[in-house]
């Protein structure tokens, strides 16, 4: 098995978060569900290495879903970091890399109440992307998405837990240009469409 690691710091979210916590809310644990939609994509190794900042076929595979909290007691979820581990029997290994889709578009922190408070409890939208590497070797690829989460009634120490979910890619050849650009478009309107969301949440956030 082989686990590849992408972390960022969320401290603006770590910050309001411990502020609510401190007024009294409590956190949730094992309340979150995650979803993707579809858990299998489609890409193709191209003749450039792909941007890890913007997931745009077919060299990157957008992986779109939804994580929400089930908690209704004003509980907060932190979502830190996003690993992926891929199975053994893949037709080769370190062709695929997470990109930064999870850190432009998933918010830092999920919350079981909707009404007044700081995070919403549900995201839909690109939760990640796997870049696919030039001479990437034909064939399909499974993995499973580890989001490290931290907080929670059963979790009042933050030690963490992990959220999974398996997944699927299938490098197949590159399709026409035709095909390519009508495939970019949306996927591009997708992610901005997350980007945008993302950023009406933090600019909440700091109000």
């Amino acid at each position: 098995m082989k686990v590849q690691r992408t972390m960022q710091p969320r401290l603006l979210l770590f910050t309001v978060a411990a502020a609510a916590l401190a007024l009294g809310a409590v956190p949730a644990y094992g309340s979150v569900i995650f979803t993707l939609n579809p858990p299998v994509r489609s890409g193709s190794p191209g003749s450039l290495p792909p941007d890890a900042n913007s997931c745009l076929p077919p060299t990157c595979a957008l992986f779109s879903g939804s994580l929400t909290d089930t908690d209704t007691d004003g509980s907060i979820v932190l979502l830190n970091s996003a690993d992926v581990t891929w199975s053994a029997g893949n037709p080769s290994l370190g062709f695929l890399t997470l990109d930064n889709t999870f850190f432009e578009n998933v918010p830092g922190g999920l919350e079981g109440d909707t009404a007044g408070n700081f995070f919403l409890n549900s995201y839909t939208g690109p939760i990640f992307g796997i870049d696919i590497a030039p001479g990437t070797p034909l064939g399909i690829y499974t993995g499973t998405l580890l989001i490290g989460a931290s907080g929670g009634t059963g979790d009042p120490d933050s030690v963490g837990f992990t959220i999974a979910h398996n997944f699927t890619v299938n490098v197949v050849p590159e399709p026409s240009p035709f095909a390519l650009t009508l495939a970019g478009s949306f996927t591009l309107a997708l992610y901005q469409a997350g980007r945008n969301w993302r950023k009406r949440i933090l600019h909440r956030i700091a109000q």
